[in-house]
Parts: C-alpha cells; structure tokens; sequence
C-alpha cells in the first residue's frame, strides 16, 4: 500500500522524514527543507512546484526516486549540499545551482527544460533533451565532477560578456566529456573582436563534438 501526500501550499521540512510503505509526495507549491535534514526510505517524489533546501551549511539526502518538471534548487551556501541518492529525472522546468552543492549517486538525467546557475555537481549527468546553461545573472561556472553526456537533443548554453577569466560561462567536467547535440553562444552587452578565444568548457577527456554550433 502506498501513502501520499499532497502538498499545494507551503510545505518546511524542520526534521528527518521517513518514507515508509513506498510513501508518495507529490508537491505542486513549495517544499523548503530548512536545515540538514534528510528524506529517507524507498518512495517516490513528484515535483512541479518548488522544491529546495535554503538552510544550514551540510548535507541533506533524498533517497526516494525524484521525477521533477518544475524547479529544484540549492541556494543556502558553498558548503550547502541536496544529495539525491535514488534516480533524479527531469521532464520540464528547471534544476538551479545558486551556490551550493547538488549530488547524485546515480545521475542527473536532463530529459528536458534547463541546468542553470553556478556551482557544483557531484555525479554523473546526462542532457538528454534540456539546455544546460551556465551563469546566473551573468557568467558563471558550473562543474560536475564526474562525466558529462549531451545526447542530439541536448544543447550547451554560453553567454560572453567579456575575455577575461571570470567575464564568461564555463561547463567544466573532471570526467568524460561525450557530446553531440547543440552548442549555443550569446553575448552580454558583449561584442567579441576577430581573434578572441574563449575557453567555454575544460574536462578530463573528450569524445564526440558538438554537431550545430549557433
């Protein structure tokens, strides 16, 4: 027998919460977890509201399955980190990195909408039908320590807003870097000169390139 619950309002998770009998939640508002608190147990999460955590400076695991069209977000500091160790899959919306941490013991799996923001990921992730766009209110630098995957449908954003280190977006991947798809490249109120170069991703090896180039 499965147990849900449904949250259409404004839902803070001040403990840890156990999922018991293959438990359900399925959040359509705001799920905030506001410390180091963790979701354990063998459920499943539906996510098409907002769901992040926004407090403490540790760790907080989400060991049920988290299927998410609407926004997942870890913003509470550098040292924050949202560790999802069941599958992670994301239909629609959007998977911000504000400054903390996002870890996955199985896979970020962009199967649509957009990986934003600057920060890190600890994992493996695979894009296969989403935009996966650095910076947030300007340029910035996402790394995932691990391998990254871009399928045809999958598309890598950069915006330039100048030569400098720090001036434009970054994908750095420790791992594997296999690509395909789309590379797409914007400027910030930034026109760039014949002969500039910028270094818009950085990884461990390579296989495949970027089959469209906008």
């Amino acid at each position: 027998m499965q147990r849900g619950l449904i949250n259409n309002g404004n839902a803070n998770l001040n403990g840890n919460w156990d999922f018991t009998s293959n438990g359900v939640l399925s959040n359509s508002s705001v799920f905030n977890i506001q410390g180091d608190f963790n979701i354990t147990g063998a459920g499943t999460i539906f996510n098409s509201g907002t769901f992040f955590k926004s407090g403490a400076l540790g760790t907080s695991t989400i060991a049920p399955a988290f299927t998410s069209s609407g926004t997942t977000e870890v913003a509470a500091g550098a040292t924050s980190v949202l560790s999802f160790l069941g599958t992670f899959t994301q239909t629609a919306g959007v998977t911000r990195l504000n400054g903390g941490i996002i870890s996955t013991s199985t896979g970020l799996n962009i199967n649509g909408g957009t990986l934003i923001g600057a920060g890190t990921i600890t994992g493996d992730v695979s894009n296969t039908a989403g935009s996966v766009e650095p910076g947030f209110f300007g340029a910035g630098t996402i790394t995932i320590n691990g391998n990254y995957t871009q399928g045809p449908s999958g598309s890598l954003l950069v915006e330039l807003g100048g030569t400098g280190a720090g001036q434009f977006d970054v994908l750095g991947v420790t791992g594997m870097a296999t690509l395909d798809g789309t590379l797409n490249v914007a400027g910030l109120s930034f026109t760039p000169s014949a002969g500039d170069s910028f270094q818009i991703m950085t990884f461990g090896s390579r296989s495949g390139d970027f089959a469209t180039r906008n």
